[in-house]
């Protein structure tokens, strides 16, 4: 039997902070982005954390940029090795330049991707795989 294509729906997740300029006396600012960037997949959907796209526009030191993939399930108990998130966390840091009035530092970051319906990933394999699912 051929499995349906699974419905799929966009996401999309920013984060960004800038510091103000690098100091003449070489003074430098840090910065963190306001609070973390959060979305959560809605009841019956879950992200697909292997394929997305990364955006991110920096300037001065210590860009970080953290992207966290939270509270997995496993739509197969029988097979703990596939799980998917249902929550994204994303956070970033940046520093001014180095030197004497070197102006802002910055740290933007955007993610998109896809989040899909699991339960029909189930309906898609379960006969198949005969496993015990959710």
């Amino acid at each position: 039997m051929q499995p349906k294509p699974l419905d799929q729906e966009p996401w999309q997740l920013s984060s960004e902070c800038t510091t103000r300029a690098t100091e003449p006396d070489g003074t430098r600012h840090d910065c963190d982005s306001a609070q973390p960037s959060i979305i959560e997949a809605p009841d019956g959907w879950v992200y697909d954390h292997q394929h997305y796209e990364e955006h991110i526009s920096k300037n001065g030191t210590n860009n970080w940029v953290f992207l966290k993939f939270e509270n997995f399930i496993r739509p197969f108990p029988d097979v703990p090795q596939i799980e998917y998130p249902t929550k994204i966390t994303l956070s970033v840091h940046a520093r001014s330049p180095g030197g004497h009035s070197t102006g802002r530092g910055w740290t933007k970051a955007t993610y998109k991707g896809r989040m899909f319906s699991y339960k029909q990933l189930i309906d898609n394999v379960k006969d198949s795989l005969n496993l015990d699912c959710r």
